[in-house]
């Protein structure tokens, strides 16, 4: 009997995160992210129901210094 080829899916990267996704991606506590960065401008958001959803490209924002946070 033949052996089958496998057929792995390719991996997609994720194009939003939630606040607590991107909280562990960027080392920041959820309460930064939250109440700093979204509610005083410096972070859009997407709401889809009761998600709140950071897109990929507002996530750079995360990677940038500390102080810029504040």
């Amino acid at each position: 009997m033949a052996k089958r080829k496998s057929r792995l899916r390719p991996t997609i990267e994720k194009l939003g995160f939630t606040v607590p996704e991107a909280a562990a991606l960027s080392s920041l506590d959820q309460t930064s992210i939250y109440y700093k960065a979204i509610k005083e401008g410096q972070l859009r958001i997407c709401k889809y129901s009761t998600r709140t959803i950071i897109t990929r490209a507002e996530s750079l924002f995360l990677l940038a210094e500390p102080s810029q946070l504040t």
